[in-house]
């Protein structure tokens, strides 16, 4: 690995030094974490009403308070997570319970005076500072000198598109969470043979496929992980590295079941229109485990037959056709923006709404056709590895794209594989000086710009015609939800 200097960041890392002048990881890392809590936690119970996904998941919420087993579009560690975090602030009343849990969306007209949305989103807050930090740590990884890694961690600080998102209460900041973690461990593996390096591989590859299932591509990486013994013939190694990965997986899977279980005191409620909803997938097998409150290996495996079923049945209801939707070609360079939220008023229009650093994503993009270019000279297994989950997660996109609405979101995991992707290539040619200063001078305007969207501030008419083609919706917009499929 090079080990050329780093160009000194800004003035920010010159009280982060330990005594002998070297930058401190620790220290670094903390600072990417302190201002990465501003940015999510500062008015983020402003919003008095369900942004995007949480006209879903407040009901969700709600359903895992009162007890009742249902179903919805994801796995349900994400779901469990949210409800966690908002029993955490104290529970709802009764009445308001009832309220929120009937439909599986609700709109901002019906919720509950004085809800507490601050509460419903600090969990998914918090996370999205612990993303922040652990995006320092791969880099950290990826190039093995922590100046380069705190230059780095703009690309993901100061994405307005993840701070918009973050700062709800949707399943992103959870998933990545565990991604992030799946890759260091994955990038620790390749280069050793700890094999609970693997263990934990699989343990945090699965809690991001029990929040979303695209995560289930970090598959990808198993290969990489496993070729190095099978190719030296080294069988006990071999089977030693594969066994450590599913048991990292199964128990992964057990926690979350367990989770689940307990969660499930009581059967939908056939007076309410989501209650019906969830029965129609519900098996006698499972029923009959509720009931009872004994959970069978028969039963847990109901349990989640039904969920796939349920996962199944909503995908094939998914519109392909949407307003805010876009394609994965156009991602590469930022665009299919989201608006979330309209409003008007003396000072002009604030939205809300999802708008990519342009800067961090063409970087993340530079990252993989660099990859792509270097192959023929240079084919190092950590390269391969992450280009090969890129191409695997980009394929994935772009078939689901034939059949329904794809959204910005849906990129975070290629991004994030792409801003790697780039951190190996700066490490590799010797971390030169004039990109690192362009890249972070571009990164720091582009979220100067589209920040207003992502704290939902006022903006001139000109911002949100630029962005968004046109503020002409804005007049008439009804503060809602604009899809209604998840």
């Amino acid at each position: 690995m090079k080990t050329a200097p780093v160009p000194p960041f800004p003035a920010l890392l010159s009280g982060l030094r330990g005594r002998g002048g070297h930058l401190s990881a620790p220290a670094a890392c903390l600072a990417v974490m302190v201002v990465a809590a501003v940015l999510m936690f500062v008015r983020l119970g402003d919003v008095k009403a369900p942004i995007w996904d949480e006209a879903y998941y407040v009901t969700t919420t709600a359903r895992y308070h009162e007890g009742r087993a249902q179903f919805a579009s994801h796995p349900p560690l994400g779901l469990l997570l949210i409800a966690a975090g908002k029993r955490l602030a104290g529970s709802d009343d009764p009445a308001d319970l009832a309220t929120m849990a009937a439909p599986k969306s609700i709109a901002a007209e019906a919720m509950p005076p004085g809800y507490d949305y601050f509460a419903l989103r600090a969990l998914p807050a918090s996370f999205g500072v612990l993303c922040a930090g652990l995006f320092f740590i791969l880099m950290l990884e990826l190039t093995g000198s922590t100046s380069a890694a705190m230059m780095l961690s703009p690309l993901w600080l100061l994405d307005t598109a993840l701070i918009a998102h973050f700062r709800a209460a949707h399943l992103d900041p959870f998933q990545l969470a565990f991604v992030l973690a799946a890759i260091i461990c994955a990038v620790r593996a390749l280069r050793g043979k700890h094999i609970h390096s693997v263990m934990l591989f699989g343990l945090f590859a699965m809690l991001a496929s029990l929040v979303r299932a695209n995560a289930v591509l970090l598959v990808v990486f198993a290969p990489f992980l496993l070729w190095p013994a099978l190719r030296e013939r080294h069988w006990r190694l071999f089977a030693g590295r594969a066994a450590s990965g599913l048991a990292g997986a199964f128990l992964a899977i057990s926690l979350v079941t367990g989770a689940q279980i307990a969660t499930e005191r009581a059967l939908p409620d056939p007076a309410t229109p989501a209650g019906r909803q969830d029965a129609a997938f519900l098996s006698t097998a499972h029923r009959a485990a509720i009931e009872t409150g004994k959970w069978s290996p028969v039963a847990i495996a109901a349990l989640w037959n039904d969920q796939r079923a349920a996962i199944a049945a909503d995908l094939e209801g998914i519109t392909d056709v949407d307003a805010n939707g876009s394609h994965p070609w156009h991602w590469l360079i930022g665009k299919g923006a989201i608006i979330y939220r309209w409003d008007s008023g003396a000072d002009g229009y604030s939205v809300l709404g999802t708008v990519a650093n342009y800067a961090a994503w063409l970087v993340s993009l530079a990252g993989v056709v660099m990859a792509i270019w270097s192959l023929g000279r240079r084919r190092d297994p950590l390269r391969m590895m992450l280009l090969a989950a890129w191409l695997a997660s980009m394929g994935a996109l772009l078939w689901l794209d034939l059949g329904r609405v794809l959204y910005l979101y849906h990129y975070f995991n290629p991004l994030l594989l792409g801003h790697a992707l780039a951190a190996v290539q700066w490490r590799d040619s010797g971390f030169p000086e004039w990109p690192a200063n362009l890249a972070f001078t571009a990164v720091f305007g582009c979220f100067v710009y589209a920040a207003p969207f992502a704290f939902h501030q006022p903006v001139g008419t000109w911002r949100c015609a630029i962005t968004f083609g046109s503020c002409e919706g804005a007049a008439s917009s009804d503060n809602t939800k604009v899809r209604s499929t998840s």
